[in-house]
């Protein structure tokens, strides 16, 4: 290295820090002038400064020795103790060659603790055969050090050094005070190996001084080096008096970032007088701590650190197996059933007898929690192994339960509790043959009553706390004996459910445990549920409205029926029926908020059990179920709202399959049409309705072709309304699925192309998206990617006719668009735009680059055009006929154009190979050529057609068209029409509105008269009714317009 180099952060590039020391200017000796004028004056001052240059030259020499040694320290570890080797040598020579070159290598060390370095642990992880620079010249000074300590260890390098050090560690620059504290762990590191000898204490406190300061510094990355550094000086024997020891205790308990804790962990040594430290992180707030923590804990197991340790298992059993992290609680479960089968011969007793009778009853929660984890992995209390003695330990036994109750006064407290426990948990496995002989033996139910356990009462569960524990019991309980507590505490039964104090999630538990007992008696059930639901009304009588027992009353019985009402045990008595409706609306209005919302989940499913069951006609005069939602979405406040919309939805998923109940497809999609009403005047609504829509269409419920064409050009549709940014990534996760998910679906996509492509272009015709197209085509393209075998065919077939679907609504909406400002029909002229011959070709030029430029001429016509290729040109298997007209149209364009669509015509011929020139065909290929070309035109009557749709507003029709196998009939005869004024003819609505066409064979047209499209603005509806020559039920076609 040149002498002129310097080793400073400041001076040097991040990339290229090297740890080479650089060489110091060399002190220049003064000569001794020369005081006398003869001969041997002259000659001793010759003398002097002979020996003066000698000094200079041998200085020189050291210095440029030490360099070199000092460049090589980039090599391999293993050749630096080679150079260690050599510079000992140098060392040894002389106390003044020693002198200098312990200066010379402090200089070098404070250059090089200077650098800023980026990254450190990134270096650290370089190649295992080399090391970086920086690391190499630390390594070599501390195996310098080391070997310098054995030969001079009253006046060694190590003691000069340290000094220095402790200086430059109070630096301003974090990454000096960095350096430093990692330079000391380099040096200690080489002081705690098992050959090395130890350090005096004068030095241990000098470097202890250090760290200690450092350990608290203001940067996290000091601190984790400090951190370190102090655990190599801690002294396992003598932790009490251990300064290092408590100084990486406190840091511990006090430091507030994560990774300096969980180094500690990592690095700290602990005895038994430390352990409450260690185990109070089993609480951290940092997940990498407590899995350290555990892996202490872990390790300290196989040591025996913590036998018959209570307090500290106990802090293990409360923290450990109720770790937030379910993989960390996982291994704590692991560890601690290991242990009790290592160490207690898998004997639960022999561990709980460590814990004193106040421990167990203080956190008698937690020892539950503990006995349940261990009977869940296998472990088996004691006392069930010798209850028989012929019972495997792997399975639940038989267990005498008159003999053990009769020991149980004999049994020690930590075996009372975990007998109790596990009959709680296994008693639903137990005495199975006794509990089903029972239900038709009086005598057994009196054994059974017998076998129960006092500590078991039945009452002291039902009434104790409702905890998650006492629910558990009480259904294990009830399970075991189901024909004892049915006869003997029914009347305890009906006494919590009517009690308002009780918690509903155990009155659900009763109401389901009874209910699933008696399904060979329905009746006995609900005669049972309704006296009791009437008794529970009787709660609120006297009380206001909002009073808080009468809200409590409603919202306990609202739940209830809730539980109750299901399809696999009917409720058969009509009046029932009634009762609960004419509840139910009752609480649709009332006051309470949270009511009405419990109110309407009810409602929903009491309509979708019952009110469509073509058997009870009378219910159908009931109440209009439409009205009620009606009412709720118009009228009350938002949360409730919503709890409408979901309800409507649900009703419809649950019974749209059963279409051939004309009531429930009025009901169905009346709702729809409430709720897209609803849209424009509360925002909040669109993202369930998507949901459900979506939901519907995903299920095969709903296949209506314009409710998802809607979904599309809603989905294209700009906003930055939040419901509607919402709603959006609902439909981005349906489009992911829906669109190959069957033949049906595949097909439903495909048919809204052509809608899609229309409705944006008519939809503002001067001024169209063009930006918006290149996304829709990619949409369709991505979707109709074949995803199996099965699919191949069909997907091109269908990429193929979009691309002729695309190439004719261009055409066609610029001939609309020349139709409407000319005021004349140009179907003529574009069927006069035919294949010529050189003859004829001047005669007919002018002409059709007239025609053409209408078509093609403007820029936006080449956007499209380019569009068109740029998107569907690695398609092979497109219609060539058409792609060939296309070519020909493009022929007859003018020079300035043409040259704007090289690229366009380019491509067309890697597509379709080497296109012949027009003059080459022959008269067959022209005129089919011509009759190709005559497809892209519209008829004059499809035109009129078009016209006549100007002004036409936003509808829904719901008519009995063919389905995808042509398995039904059209019936337009049969159409009942509904019509609803609309809610809002704002702006807002007229730029929802839509201008929508029969896939088959409409088009679009452009709106011609705004305001008379809003004062003819309405909704229509057409709905079916019921073929009766057909068994099956019709099959609907929604299209939004």
């Amino acid at each position: 290295m040149d002498s002129g180099n310097n080793i400073s952060g400041h001076k040097r590039s991040r990339g290229s820090i090297t740890a080479t020391p650089t060489t110091t200017t060399t002190t220049t000796s003064t000569t001794r002038s020369a005081t006398s004028s003869n001969g041997r004056g002259k000659r001793k001052g010759e003398k002097n400064n002979n020996n003066n240059n000698s000094r200079d030259n041998h200085d020189v020499e050291l210095e440029n020795s030490i360099k070199e040694i000092l460049n090589k320290t980039q090599r391999p570890h293993n050749s630096i103790r080679e150079l260690v080797k050599q510079l000992v040598t140098i060392v040894r020579v002389s106390s003044v060659n020693r002198k200098k070159t312990l200066g010379f290598l402090i200089n070098q060390i404070k250059k090089s603790l200077a650098i800023q370095q980026q990254q450190h642990h990134q270096q650290r992880q370089s190649a295992k055969s080399t090391i970086t620079p920086i690391e190499g010249f630390y390594t070599f000074i501390s195996l310098f050090i080391a070997k310098d300590y054995e030969l001079y260890e009253n006046d060694s390098f190590l003691s000069i050094l340290v000094k220095v050090l402790a200086k430059i560690s109070n630096s301003q620059h974090y990454y000096i005070r960095f350096n430093t504290c990692r330079f000391l762990f380099m040096i200690i590191n080489q002081f705690t190996r098992s050959d090395s000898i130890p350090l005096n204490d004068d030095i241990v406190q000098d470097i202890l001084q250090i760290l200690l300061v450092r350990v608290k510094d203001n940067k996290p990355i000091v601190r984790n080096i400090s951190v370190q550094s102090l655990s190599r000086l801690q002294d396992n024997d003598e932790q009490q008096q251990d300064v290092a020891f408590n100084s990486l205790l406190q840091s511990l308990l006090n430091d507030e970032l994560d990774t300096v804790r969980e180094n500690i962990i990592k690095v700290i040594c602990f005895k038994k007088p430390f352990l409450p430290q260690l185990l109070s992180r089993t609480n951290d707030n940092s997940t990498r701590v407590r899995e350290k923590t555990q892996m202490v804990i872990e390790r300290e197991l196989g040591k025996g650190t913590f036998d018959n340790d209570a307090q500290s298992w106990l802090t293990i059993i409360q923290y450990g197996l109720k770790d937030r992290n379910h993989q960390l609680q996982k291994k704590y479960q692991t560890m601690l059933c290991s242990h009790i089968k290592t160490n207690h011969q898998s004997r639960i007793s022999s561990f709980l007898s460590m814990f004193s009778v106040d421990q167990l009853v203080e956190n008698e929660k937690t020892f539950k929690s503990l006995l349940l984890m261990l009977f869940e992995n296998g472990l088996l209390p004691s006392i069930i192994a010798t209850a028989t003695a012929t019972t495997s330990v792997t399975t639940t036994p038989d267990i005498d339960f008159k003999r053990i109750v009769q020991e149980k006064q004999q049994l020690a407290p930590h075996d009372v509790l975990m007998w109790k426990v596990y009959v709680s948990k296994f008693s639903s496995k137990l005495n199975k043959d006794n509990n089903n002989s029972s239900d038709s033996n009086n005598n057994n139910n009196n054994t059974l009553e017998q076998k129960l356990p006092d500590s078991l009462e039945l009452l002291e569960y039902i009434k104790s706390s409702n905890d998650k524990y006492t629910s558990q019991n009480f259904i294990s309980i009830f399970k075991c004996y189901p024909s004892t507590i049915i006869n003997n505490y029914i009347v305890e039964l009906q006494n919590v459910l009517v009690d308002l104090n009780q918690d509903i999630k155990l009155k659900l538990i009763i109401l389901k445990l009874l209910k699933s007992y008696s399904k060979k008696d329905t009746e006995y059930f609900y005669d049972l549920f309704f006296k009791t639901f009437q008794d529970l009304r009787e709660n609120e009588i006297g009380f206001e409205e909002m009073s808080f027992t009468n809200i409590t009353t409603k919202l306990h019985c609202l739940e209830m029926i809730r539980e109750i009402i299901d399809d696999q045990s009917p409720i058969t008595d009509d009046n029932d029926i009634n009762t609960l409706f004419e509840f139910i609306v009752g609480c649709i209005t009332h006051q309470s908020e949270l009511v009405r919302e419990k109110a309407l989940v009810c409602f929903g499913l009491l309509l979708t059990y019952y009110y469509f069951d073509n058997e009870r006609d009378t219910l159908k005069q009931f109440q209009n179920p439409l009205n009620v939602l009606e009412f709720v979405i118009k009228n009350d406040r938002d949360q409730v709202k919503l709890a409408a919309v979901k309800t409507g939805f649900d009703i419809i998923a649950f019974r749209l399959k059963e279409f051939d109940d004309s009531f429930l497809g009025n009901f169905s999609f009346s709702f729809l049409n409430l709720l897209i009403e609803s849209l424009h005047t509360h925002p909040p609504f669109e993202v369930l309705y998507f949901e459900g829509i979506s939901k519907l269409f995903k299920q095969g419920i709903l296949l209506e072709q314009g409710i998802f064409d809607h979904l599309i050009k809603y989905y294209f549709t700009p906003s930055d309304i939040e419901a509607s940014i919402a709603s959006k990534q609902i439909l981005t996760c349906f489009f992911v699925i829906f669109p190959q998910q069957s033949t049906t679906s595949i097909n439903l996509f495909y048919k809204s192309f052509k809608s899609v492509i229309q409705h944006f272009l008519y939809k503002e015709p001067k001024n169209v998206q063009k930006k918006l197209f290149p996304r829709i085509i990619d949409f369709y393209l991505e979707h109709l990617k074949p995803k199996s075998e099965k699919r191949k065919e069909t997907c091109e077939i269908f990429i193929n006719q979009i691309f002729i679907d695309f190439l004719e609504a261009i055409i066609v909406f610029h001939k609309c668009i020349y139709d409407k400002e000319t005021n004349c029909n140009t179907t003529t002229n574009l069927n006069s735009l035919t294949i010529t011959t050189d003859n004829d070709e001047n005669n007919n030029n002018n002409n059709n680059r007239k025609i053409v430029n209408i078509l093609l001429g403007e820029k936006s016509n080449i956007y499209f055009l380019t569009l068109l290729f740029s998107r569907f040109e690695l398609y092979p298997y497109l219609n060539i006929g058409k792609i060939r007209c296309l070519i020909q149209i493009l022929k007859q364009i003018n020079p300035k154009v043409e040259s704007k669509l090289k690229n366009i015509y380019e491509t067309s011929n890697r597509l379709i190979g080497k296109i012949q020139d027009y003059r080459d065909y022959s008269e067959n290929e022209k005129i089919e050529l011509n009759q190709e070309l005559d497809q892209l035109c519209l008829k004059p009557d499809t035109i009129e057609a078009v016209q006549q749709t100007i002004n036409q507003p936003d509808y829904i029709i719901i008519s009995d068209d063919d389905d995808d196998d042509n398995t039904e009939n059209n019936n337009d005869d049969d159409e009942v029409q509904i019509k609803l004024e609309p809610i809002d003819e704002s702006d807002q609505e007229q730029e929802q509105d839509e201008v929508m066409m029969d896939v088959e064979e409409n088009i679009f047209h452009m709106e011609e008269d705004q305001s008379q499209q809003s004062q003819q603005s309405q909704e229509q509806y057409t709905i079916p009714k019921k073929d009766e020559n057909n068994n099956g039920s019709p099959k609907s076609q929604c299209r939004i317009m």
